[in-house]
C-alpha cells in the first residue's frame, strides 16, 4: 500500500530546479499561453462560446447566468469586472495557471520531465488549453489534489479537489477515483479492479439510463453534458488514439511498472476508469468523453516515471506516437490551425 511504502524514491523526485530546465518550462508555457488565449493556432471550437460569455458579464456577480461552474464564472468576474481586462488576458492567466501546476508536478516526479511536458503537449494541450480551459484548470488541481492524497497532505488535497470540481464538475471523477487509485491496497487493486470494471460494463449495458440518472442526481450539471448528443462527437472506442493509449496501458502493466515503483499504481489505474466511463456512457458522448478524457493524463505519470530502459523507451515511443497522431487529427479536424 503507498501508505506504508515510500511513493517519491529520491532518485527521481527532486527538491531542486536547474536553471536551463526553470528557462526551458518558461518558454514552453509561456508561449503555447499567449497561443491559446491570442488564437494563434487558429480559432478553436469553443472559443467563441467562451468570449461571448465574457463579454456579456453583468457589473453585479450573478452565478448561473452560463452553464459553466461557480470557480470559472468567479474568476472570470474578477478579470472582466474588477481588473476589466479583455478575455485574451484573462484565458493566457488560466492556460498559465493549468500549465505551471502540470509542468511543477512533471518535474517533481518524473524522470524526464521535459519529454513529459512535451508529450502533453502534443496528446493533450489542443483539446484542454486550447479548447476546454476550464477541464484544462480542473485537470490540474485534480493531479495535483491526487498528489496531496499520496503525501498525505489531507488538507490541501481537500482544497485543490474543490478547486478542481468549481472549475469543472466531471473533476468529481478524477478526484474521488484518484483518492480511491491511491489509497487501495496495490495487491487488491490487481486483484479487484479488472472484475470490478467487468461487472460495471455488464451493469452499464443493462442499465446506463440509471447510472447517467444517478450522476445527474450527484451533480445536475452532468445533465447538460447527458443530453449533448452530438453526433460529430461520435464515440469511436476503437480509433487509432484509444488502440494507442490502450496498448501503452497494457504494456505498462506487462512490463510491472507498478512493480517497480509504488507511486505509479494509481497512475494506472485511473486511465482504465477512463475506459470504463467511455464505455459506461457511450451513449451520450459528451458525457463519456469528458469523464474519460479527464484522467488520461495519469499516461504520462506513469509512463514517464521510470528510468530509461528498453521496456520504458518502447511506452515513450507509444506515447509520442500516440502525440504525434493527436496533432495531426487535431489540425485536420480544425481544434489546431
Amino acid at each position: 500500500m503507498i501508505a506504508l511504502a515510500t511513493p517519491f524514491d529520491p532518485k527521481t523526485t527532486r527538491t531542486t530546479l536547474p536553471i536551463l530546465r526553470i528557462v526551458a518550462f518558461a518558454a514552453l508555457c509561456l508561449i503555447t499561453s499567449l497561443a491559446a488565449g491570442n488564437r494563434w493556432l487558429g480559432w478553436g471550437k469553443d472559443y467563441e462560446q467562451y468570449l461571448i460569455a465574457y463579454n456579456t458579464i453583468s457589473p453585479t456577480f450573478l452565478f448561473g447566468n452560463t452553464r459553466f461552474e461557480l470557480g470559472y464564472e468567479l474568476t472570470a468576474w474578477v478579470f472582466a469586472v474588477v481588473l476589466g481586462l479583455p478575455f485574451a488576458a484573462f484565458y493566457v492567466f488560466l492556460c498559465v495557471v493549468a500549465l505551471t501546476i502540470k509542468f511543477y508536478l512533471f518535474e517533481r516526479h518524473l524522470n524526464n520531465p521535459l519529454l513529459a511536458a512535451i508529450i502533453y503537449l502534443l496528446m493533450f494541450f489542443p483539446v484542454h488549453e486550447y479548447t476546454q480551459i476550464r477541464a484544462a484548470v480542473a485537470i490540474s488541481f485534480g493531479f495535483a489534489a491526487i498528489h496531496c492524497v499520496i503525501g498525505r497532505k489531507w488538507l490541501l488535497a481537500a482544497v485543490l479537489s474543490m478547486l478542481s470540481v468549481l472549475f469543472h464538475s466531471s473533476a468529481i471523477a478524477l478526484v474521488s477515483l484518484g483518492a480511491v487509485a491511491v489509497l487501495i491496497p496495490r495487491r487488491i487493486g490487481i486483484v479487484a479492479v479488472p472484475p470490478a470494471a467487468i461487472a460495471l460494463l455488464i451493469i452499464s449495458a443493462m442499465a446506463s439510463n440509471a447510472l447517467s440518472n444517478m450522476f445527474v442526481t450527484i451533480n445536475p450539471l452532468f445533465y447538460s453534458y447527458l443530453n449533448n448528443v452530438d453526433a460529430s462527437q461520435a464515440i469511436n472506442i476503437f480509433s487509432v488514439s484509444n488502440l494507442l493509449m490502450a496498448a501503452s496501458i497494457v504494456l505498462m502493466f506487462a512490463f510491472r511498472f507498478y512493480a517497480r515503483d509504488d507511486y505509479i499504481f494509481p497512475f494506472l489505474l485511473l486511465p482504465v476508469f477512463g475506459f470504463v466511463f467511455l464505455v459506461v456512457f457511450r451513449s451520450s458522448p459528451v458525457l463519456a468523453l469528458r469523464t474519460s478524457e479527464i484522467m488520461m493524463l495519469s499516461v504520462i505519470f506513469a509512463g514517464i516515471r521510470l528510468p530509461l530502459s528498453d521496456q520504458t523507451l518502447v511506452v515513450r515511443g507509444l506515447l509520442l506516437l500516440n502525440g504525434v497522431w493527436l496533432i495531426y487529427r487535431a489540425i485536420t479536424e480544425g481544434t489546431l490551425g
